[in-house]
């Protein structure tokens, strides 16, 4: 969270914020007056997280094997059929 936001909310919302520094382990710690306070800040940071993790890329990838051969004729199917959708989009909007 950078440091403008960590203001805007600790000021909009009477807390303070208490997070980790980066690449180490461990929680936020939200403190404040009140339960209510609390409450909208941590609102504030979970709605912050959850716009981070999807904008976030793919940071993964799976491979599996294709060792049967109904799965690797399967997969010829999809590749053509797909390329015939394809085909028949592009050939409609060069018409």
């Amino acid at each position: 969270m950078k440091g403008m936001t960590r203001r805007r909310i600790e000021g909009d919302t009477r807390t303070k914020l208490q997070i980790p520094p980066p690449n180490h382990s461990g929680d936020v710690v939200l403190t404040g007056q009140n339960a209510r306070d609390v409450a909208i800040a941590a609102s504030m940071v979970r709605q912050i997280v959850k716009e981070s993790r999807n904008h976030a890329g793919i940071t993964d990838f799976i491979a599996v094997p294709s060792v049967t051969q109904e799965l690797k004729d399967n997969f010829v199917k999809f590749k053509v059929k797909r390329h015939c959708q394809i085909q028949v989009l592009f050939d409609r909007l060069q018409s």
